[in-house]
């Protein structure tokens, strides 16, 4: 009795967890086009897009290319270890923006697929701005991190 029960365990954990495995649950790095800026794959995360602007700021833009890009639009934005807050959209247009003294980013999806726009202003400090920015949500996404040079 006591071997019975213990398989009859054995068998429910492996059943358990091989019926966690979907195919529909596994995660997919957004596929993004960039303008006027140089963005290279992460080494070690392959979720991950790098990049370095100079301190003198930069205007560049972002749009999702492949069958996802629906999902392509800006939904995190952290400066330097802070979360930026999405600014209230008081003309009810298609558009959110994230803004601070470091500049602002735009979602428009005006036209689909929706582009971003990323307007970063001149680094003021003596020591290099990091942007973390996460593109899409849930199984599809993109994180972006660019570091802006320190003031000459």
């Amino acid at each position: 009795m006591k071997n019975q029960l213990i398989v009859f365990i054995v068998a429910v954990t492996v059943l358990a967890f091989a019926s966690c495995r979907n195919e529909d649950e596994t995660f997919h790095p957004l596929t993004l086009k960039a303008t006027d800026i140089d963005l290279v794959q992460d080494k070690a995360n392959k979720y991950k897009l790098c990049g370095e602007i100079g301190s003198d700021g930069i205007e560049f833009t972002l749009q999702g290319t492949d069958q996802y890009s629906d999902m392509a639009y800006v939904t995190n934005v952290m400066v330097d270890g802070i979360e930026c807050k999405i600014e209230p959209n008081i003309k009810y247009d298609d558009t959110t923006t994230y803004k601070g003294d470091w500049g602002e980013i735009v979602n428009s999806s005006v036209e689909q697929p929706c582009k971003m726009f990323f307007h970063i202003k001149p680094n003021p400090a003596d020591k290099e701005r990091v942007f973390d920015v996460s593109v899409g949500y849930g199984y599809w996404y993109r994180d972006i991190k660019i570091v802006q040079a320190k003031r000459n």
